[in-house]
């Protein structure tokens, strides 16, 4: 029996290209640092082709009344499992600090 790798981390977005897809983040669940679930994305911020932002909906109960939050890419981490699935996105704030931040509001 093989030994279970441990998950991996890698930056969502490199510089010269994309190592986690459109598809692969929306939907993500989002964990703290601690690996408690606060959300999920729902949807990316674009500039011309490049992912700017995520956008954590945080809150709520069964996606009812989740408030929206933009987070820089800068600041998550896409944690994949040993075969390079997306397992979950990381932040590096609490669901009490997403919730504080202001509502992100679509234009």
């Amino acid at each position: 029996m093989v030994p279970a790798e441990p998950p991996t981390t890698a930056a969502p977005m490199a510089e010269g290209g994309a190592v986690a897809t459109a598809e692969e983040l929306t939907g993500a669940n989002v964990q703290d640092l601690e690996g408690t679930s606060i959300g999920s994305i729902s949807d990316l911020q674009l500039n011309g082709d490049a992912v700017t932002g995520v956008i954590i909906n945080v809150g709520g109960f069964l996606g009812l009344g989740a408030k929206p939050v933009l987070i820089p890419v800068e600041q998550i981490d896409v944690i994949r499992d040993a075969d390079g699935t997306v397992l979950h996105v990381e932040v590096g704030m609490s669901r009490e600090q997403l919730e504080a931040m202001p509502e992100h509001v679509t234009q």
